[in-house]
């Protein structure tokens, strides 16, 4: 069986529901969405939606808290059950939190430990939890998985090729840190990207034709996380701002022109190359 799933990990945010719907569109994929609050994520992303019940009918919202791997593990335990042992193509973790701290004088514990919670610990989790669902080699060969007219990926995912990312942020490159500033933040970032190079090593060990990818939205306006920091009239007029639409539809881009060969990059939203 051709694997045939995605899983948006934070859909009821503005790049989560915006990565599903652009997925639900553009594809023939069965679109898992995770959000802690279910009802609403389902109607962020079918509002406004052509296709009606044929898209709908594609969807499946679960309900997860991402601070809870038990719930992360109930979610990939549906997948499994509702689609099959060997259906993952493309997960995609978009949750996140900014805990905008100035300065280390003004870094508080428990809002560190949400930081990490989120933008860290939960795309590893889930990473922990769905990689069981994603085809080895031979699963590839015995199917038309290759065959990109039989995909129902329809280009989004290269034929045969499996995805696994998460989106990061500049502002977690080591390299890029010219400021200072927003301390776990930017430790929570360059930590999920370090989590993506080793699960690309370990994909690669394994042999599995799939990658791994850190990502990079740009600077998104009017999400939760950076309203307080954007304007809505920037976004695509300001150089690297852009609303959700926008930016998921680019990153999906970046992913659906990924190789094998590009598995373990960090990657903004043209496919330019971050400093680690």
């Amino acid at each position: 069986m051709v694997a045939s799933v995605a899983v948006i990990q934070g859909a009821g945010g503005s790049l989560g529901s915006h990565f599903c719907r652009h997925l639900l569109k553009q594809s023939s994929l069965s679109v898992v969405a995770t959000s802690r609050d279910p009802s609403a994520a389902r109607r962020a992303i079918l509002e406004g939606l052509d296709g009606g019940d044929k898209l709908e009918s594609r969807l499946t919202v679960l309900e997860v808290d991402a601070t809870q791997e038990e719930t992360i593990k109930k979610a990939a335990e549906a997948v499994k059950k509702e689609f099959g042992e060997k259906s993952l193509r493309l997960l995609i973790n978009a949750s996140g939190v900014l805990h905008a701290d100035k300065s280390i004088a003004s870094l508080d514990a428990a809002k560190m430990l949400h930081t990490f919670q989120l933008n860290t610990f939960a795309p590893l989790l889930a990473f922990k939890h769905f990689y069981p669902l994603l085809p080895q080699k031979n699963d590839i060969r015995s199917s038309d998985a290759a065959q990109s007219e039989q995909d129902p990926a329809n280009g989004m995912v290269q034929p045969g090729l499996g995805v696994l990312a998460s989106i990061t942020a500049k502002i977690g490159s080591i390299g890029d840190n010219k400021k200072g500033g927003w301390n776990a933040y930017r430790a929570s970032k360059a930590a999920a990207n370090q989590t993506i190079m080793t699960l690309q090593r370990e994909l690669s060990l394994r042999s599995t034709p799939s990658i791994a990818l850190a990502l990079h939205p740009g600077t998104v306006v009017g999400t939760n996380l950076s309203k307080p920091w954007t304007k809505p009239e920037d976004a695509n007029k300001k150089p690297g701002h852009f609303d959700a639409e926008t930016s998921t539809k680019m990153l999906l881009d970046v992913i659906a022109k990924s190789k094998q060969e590009d598995g373990g990059r960090f990657l903004n939203y043209e496919g330019i190359e971050i400093p680690w």
